[in-house]
């Protein structure tokens, strides 16, 4: 009569209880000395809270290989986020805080061209 006693299984499980053990406490000492050691100032998100001061000259490109410029198309706009260029002198922006797309066609301000 041969009676089992399970040591490979006991051992495999033995090992990945090990295994675990180490790893959760090497996770647990890492997380720790990372709180301690870094400054607690990069923990924040400050760059969300601070506005940009813009330039007093102006945007400026540095790319001495393009002859490019920086020009105002339309003034009056508040707060845009972004630009989609339909073609020549045709561009549509997003207003942040409104979340209106407003079209902008050789200068000017084309009213009630999208739902608002």
């Amino acid at each position: 009569m041969r009676i089992s006693l399970g040591l490979s299984k006991s051992k495999i499980s033995m090992r990945s209880l090990l295994f675990s053990f180490f790893f959760v406490t090497i996770l647990i000492i890492t997380s720790a000395f990372s709180v301690i050691l870094i400054p607690h100032a990069y923990f924040y998100a400050n760059a969300a809270y601070t506005k940009a001061v813009p330039a007093a000259s102006g945007p400026t490109i540095n790319d001495p290989n393009l002859n490019l410029k920086a020009e105002l198309v339309f003034k009056g706009l508040k707060i845009p986020t972004s630009m989609a260029f339909l073609g020549p002198n045709n561009i549509l922006v997003l207003e942040k805080n409104s979340g209106n797309v407003l079209r902008i066609l050789d200068g000017n301000l084309i009213k009630n061209h999208f739902c608002m």
